[in-house]
């Protein structure tokens, strides 16, 4: 049996010139000292939401439970001391 799951939109925040409207995500201060040095007009960016990935749907396979018995270690038989007794007067502890 299969079933569908549904996977939301990924989004990243970018940053974009006011004047040229390059993505100067990297380096915004680069992108416009860059502009001022070379004679460009370049000033101001903003920040939008950019969908760096569609939502999908994704087909997913149900598997049957069961139940499985793993060995974690053998068993073993172990002598416990609960008590100490003497053996010349008998009393114990």
């Amino acid at each position: 049996m299969t079933h569908q799951v549904w996977h939301d939109p990924v989004t990243e925040e970018h940053y974009i010139c006011n004047q040229c409207g390059a993505d100067i995500t990297s380096d915004p201060w680069g992108h416009i000292n860059n502009s001022l040095m070379n004679g460009g007009n370049c000033g101001s960016y903003h920040s939008t939401y950019v969908t760096v990935k569609q939502g999908y749907y994704e087909t997913v396979t149900d598997k049957a439970a069961w139940d499985e018995q793993v060995l974690v270690s053998k068993a073993w038989d172990e002598t416990v001391t609960t008590g100490y007794k003497c053996s010349s007067c008998g009393a114990t502890k």
